[in-house]
């Protein structure tokens, strides 16, 4: 078997023209491969690109939730104000209700008594038992805190507070 010479001027030669083609930049490869720089920068960007996506969906995912929470928290909240502002308006419904029905008895008391005059009103509702009867009215009312009987010219003629007794 023979060898090859190698010879001085052989192994310059070939030395020359791989320096020649590294100064000439790397060489493009035929086919689906990029060239080795360009190789190893496309999967990373896919995956960062990737990791954006993913990220942007992970937000989008949780500003919706954010925002679908909210709205049924506020929905929530407004039908409990209108059930409490349903509940007040009966409780005040009621408490008028029972004042009238105090101004109907008292005003029915007075016909019975035949009170046609302010001197007859003055005489009449003057009395203790007047007193006794109006502290017994707001005994069932706590909401209610005054009686007050005006005479004709205006003026307050008894007045039954519940906060005095």
């Amino acid at each position: 078997m023979s060898m090859p010479s190698s010879s001085p001027a052989s192994n310059e030669g070939a030395a020359s023209q791989r320096a020649e083609a590294r100064s000439h930049g790397p060489a493009n490869i035929v086919g689906d491969v990029a060239t080795p720089g360009k190789s190893r920068s496309r999967p990373i960007t896919l995956l960062i690109a990737g990791a954006i996506l993913l990220i942007a969906a992970i937000v989008f995912g949780t500003a919706m939730m954010i925002y679908n929470s909210r709205n049924r928290v506020l929905t929530d909240k407004e039908r409990e104000l209108q059930n409490i502002a349903l509940i007040l308006a009966a409780q005040i419904d009621r408490i008028f209700e029972a004042a009238e029905r105090v101004q109907t008895h008292l005003i029915e008391r007075f016909e019975a008594a035949g009170i046609a005059s302010k001197e007859d009103f003055e005489r009449q509702l003057s009395g203790y038992d007047v007193h006794l009867m109006l502290k017994d009215k707001i005994v069932g009312l706590p909401h209610i805190g005054t009686f007050t009987l005006v005479n004709a010219e205006g003026r307050l003629f008894i007045i039954k507070n519940t906060f005095t007794e």
